[in-house]
């Protein structure tokens, strides 16, 4: 670089672009300039990337750089040349480009370069040396650009949203937006609109919620859980306003079907058929082909699957489907033909499985059963047949292990708290789980036999270990989701994975789509290698969920506890301790709440509780202990 003097043309860098200036004084160490758009700029001489050998007139220095930008545009052949010279593909630095085309003046020099470092979809450049891409690179250059310029338009509207309240958003920005704000409460990148949300003061937690809520992605009644969570909670009319194809040109299925759910479930994603055929019978098992609904691609399939999973909360559910779909399109509902996944199996008179394939078909449900509906018929033929089918594959499952007689949750209802018992011992409810568990090992087992890329639910018993209750270490077995079937050590067979809860469960849709691609002779949609950068992805929305659900039981339960339970002693199990209480569970409900306390009961020990203070937002619960 020739010594620098007032006068001179120069090229340097501001913000990460190249500029043109002219430099109008020189000093020791800095230099002042002004650029193109007359903006006055001081720096240290290392930041000139390039001067010129002419001295121009700094009295007038817009004129003067206007003058010189116009004659650099007019240099259009030099790009030419320099394509010409670079064919090769061999880097060069700028010196011995330009000693090889020769360029005649300052201006010619000055387009060479700026081509060079700002034409980024023809060439590369990288510690001053310069590449001319390949036309492959170039093609995937200019598709990065593309994508900056849409990115570098999106947050400009966002921009003037977030300065001009009465800014109407079009609705392909609103949804990118707020779900990209779900992903800042998760602190997830987004580092470019997070800098904008600071910069004009949105990216507080709370302010992150207000924005949502005003665009319409979060109910307009403040839920301090769900809020906070960064979860999806209503579904988007711009990617689910669409009305969807539903394929009907499927032969219609000659059984007779049931679907057997709670009494409150409306989205119904599995029924069961028995068929006589002699001395031996036919079971079917199927379900709602939700992968057929929702093309594979769409907008609709994509945020299906970004949601892993619908969840069931004390107070509301959150559909992984909008509820047109989930109760009414995909849910298979009594006397309406739905397209189905189904799995027949051929019994034969000594209770075995003679024979069993998959089948893409229609079904129309005769009745939506109730688990009470279907226990008051178990003892009648045929159902007792299949009830005696049921108990012979749990019997067969060697790590089949009994499980508690009921369950309890909470359910709110308006302003009402209550304890919901289900009978986990309800014949119909073993005889169903035991026909999807059927299901799904045989799913597994026709894709880990044909190469299938699915995802399996393995179980891994290795050393990880949990506390027992008399301060012994006992082994756990951690489930995991994986594109490599392995044996499951929970249900006792060679492969395992979900698939009888499309319409809940994203990882069941996955499974079923690229089921039934197989089963039509069609491509997979997605690939071994989308699948292992898929999966990282749902389980760690997944643990979301849970930790989610986890907090929302808590509130309730402490809600429950404040309206019923204040001032009265309450039998429970002391389960460990930590730094700010117990872990108690309490009786004969199970569930588990941690009280603080001033006295510490042994691990398993029972004991009588008095609930002394109460605070659900804050999560905090102290106690007495009277036994």
């Amino acid at each position: 670089m020739e010594k620098l003097q007032p006068g001179q043309m120069a090229l340097f860098y501001h913000r990460s672009e190249l500029k043109l200036g002219l430099m109008t004084a020189v000093h020791d160490n800095v230099l002042e300039l002004t650029d193109t758009s007359g903006q006055k700029h001081q720096f240290p001489h290392a930041r000139i990337c390039l001067n010129s050998s002419e001295i121009f007139n700094t009295d007038e220095p817009p004129a003067q750089l206007r003058l010189f930008q116009n004659q650099m545009q007019q240099q259009g052949d030099i790009l030419l040349k320099i394509k010409d010279l670079m064919q090769d593909y061999q880097g060069r630095t700028f010196a011995q480009i330009m000693e090889q085309i020769k360029p005649g003046t300052d201006a010619q020099v000055f387009a060479a370069f700026h081509q060079l470092s700002c034409l980024n979809t023809v060439f590369s450049h990288k510690k001053g040396v310069f590449h001319l891409l390949t036309a492959t690179e170039q093609q995937e250059a200019e598709a990065a650009q593309r994508e900056k310029q849409v990115r570098k338009a999106y947050l400009n509207r966002v921009q003037e949203w977030l300065s001009q309240p009465d800014t109407v958003l079009d609705a392909a920005t609103k949804a990118q937006l707020a779900h990209e704000l779900r992903d800042l409460q998760q602190e997830d990148s987004h580092h470019d609109l997070a800098v904008l949300l600071k910069k004009h003061g949105s990216h507080q937690p709370e302010r992150l919620i207000a924005l949502r809520r005003s665009l319409g992605d979060l109910p307009q009644q403040a839920d301090h859980v769900l809020d906070a969570s960064g979860l999806p909670l209503l579904h988007s009319d711009y990617i689910w306003g669409q009305e969807l194809q539903i394929d009907t040109d499927r032969p219609l299925a000659e059984v007779e079907a049931f679907s057997i759910d709670d009494v409150d479930t409306q989205d119904f994603d599995d029924a069961i058929s028995f068929t006589p055929q002699g001395d031996s019978w036919l079971l079917g098992v199927h379900v709602s082909d939700v992968a057929s609904v929702l093309p594979l691609g769409s907008s609709a399939f994509t945020d299906a699957i970004s949601r892993a999973s619908s969840m069931y909360l004390p107070h509301t559910k959150i559909n992984m489907l909008p509820r047109v779909y989930c109760e009414d399109k995909c849910s298979l509902k009594a006397a309406q033909p739905r397209p189905v996944l189904s799995l027949y199996c051929e019994i034969d008179s000594r209770q075995h499985i003679a024979a069993w394939h998959f089948k893409l078909e229609s079904l129309k449900v005769r009745a939506n059963l109730s688990y009470k509906d279907a226990d008051a018929l178990i003892s009648t033929s045929p159902w007792n047949k299949l009830k005696l089918f049921a108990d012979k594959l749990y019997s067969e499952r060697d790590f089949a292990s009994p499980k508690a007689k009921f369950s309890y949750h909470l359910k709110v209802d308006g302003s009402q708290i209550r304890v919901v018992r289900t009978d986990l011992h309800s014949p119909a409810r073993l005889m169903m789980e035991e026909l999807m568990i059927l299901y799904n090992r045989l799913f597994a087992c026709e894709a880990s036999d044909n190469l299938l890329k699915l995802i399996y639910r393995n179980v891994d018993t290795g050393e990880a270990t949990t506390p027992s209750g008399n301060g012994t270490s006992q082994a756990r077995a951690q489930a995991y989701l994986s594109p490599e079937p392995k044996f499951h050590n929970g249900i006792g067979v060679k492969a395992y994975l979900h698939a009888t809860s499309p319409i809940r469960r994203a990882v069941d849709l996955i499974n079923q789509a690229q089921f039934a691609a197989w089963l039509k002779d069609e491509p997979a949609y997605y690939s071994r290698d989308d699948l292992d950068a898929l999966i990282p992805k749902i389980e760690k929305r997944l643990r979301l969920q849970r930790e989610t659900q986890r907090q929302s039981e808590r509130y309730w339960l402490l809600k429950y506890l404040q309206a019923n339970c204040m001032h009265t002693p309450i039998n429970a199990i002391m389960v460990r301790s930590f730094a700010r209480g117990c872990l108690f569970e309490l009786i004969p409900c199970g569930f588990r709440i941690v009280v603080e306390c001033d006295d510490l009961p042994r691990p398993d020990e029972e004991v009588k509780l008095v609930l002394t203070q109460i605070d659900p937002l804050k999560g905090s619960c102290r106690a007495d202990l009277i036994s």
